[in-house]
């Protein structure tokens, strides 16, 4: 989880300085988002023993508040229940 985190603070970082675009800041949003719906995920960052920057930990924070997974909760369900292989 710690290199995933990390991952995700450069993209964010690379976003500001305007290296990656909005379509792909967006998708790597609602991944982020997907894993925080996760109880495991939130506690592993309240407890996290590698900082982040302030602009960072405020993103978290902010999306963590806003506790709005529905559309990564109904997409997840939908591929976990759905008859991939036509059985």
């Amino acid at each position: 989880m710690t290199e995933f985190v990390s991952s995700m603070e450069l993209l964010m970082q690379q976003y500001e300085v305007g290296n990656v675009g909005q379509q792909v800041s967006q998708r790597w949003g609602d991944t982020l988002d997907f894993w925080l719906s996760f109880d495991g995920v939130k506690t592993y960052w309240s407890g996290r023993a590698t900082p982040c920057t302030n602009s960072f930990t405020r993103y978290i924070d902010d999306r963590l508040a806003a506790n709005d997974y529905a559309f990564n909760a109904k997409n997840y369900k939908e591929f976990i229940t759905a008859d991939i292989l036509g059985h």
